[in-house]
């Protein structure tokens, strides 16, 4: 069985009860979300001061399609957010190969995939 190394952050939200921060082991993030995306790349990745005029955000791009997320620290999101849109830059600059959770048309958690065995 290919083991697969794997970092998750899954995000607090107000709409999206997740109670999980941290590593998890291989799929956990599957289980957590609305629209799971396995094994793909992250295409662009967009940071904004004001994300519909009221917080800083981003927007990433996934299999052709935007999503968005607020990072600040207050009920929009949380530091938590922040660590997201650490990790997609992360993911994105080095074309490594993620899982994507989307909720609500926002992005709520990227899970790193190992390509070792």
């Amino acid at each position: 069985m290919k083991k697969l190394l794997t970092a998750t952050i899954l995000i607090l939200s107000s709409m999206i009860p997740f109670f999980s921060i941290g590593v998890k082991a291989a799929g956990s993030l599957q289980k957590n979300c609305q629209n799971y995306i396995p094994n793909t790349l992250i295409d662009s990745v967009n940071i904004l001061t004001n994300l519909n005029s009221t917080a800083p955000g981003m927007n990433i791009s996934v299999n052709g399609k935007w999503y968005s997320q607020y990072i600040t620290e207050n009920d929009l999101g949380g530091a938590e957010n922040a660590v997201l849109a650490q990790l997609a830059i992360l993911a994105y600059e080095g074309g490594y190969i993620v899982n994507v959770c989307i909720d609500m048309g926002s992005i709520t958690g990227i899970e790193l995939v190992s390509i070792f065995d």
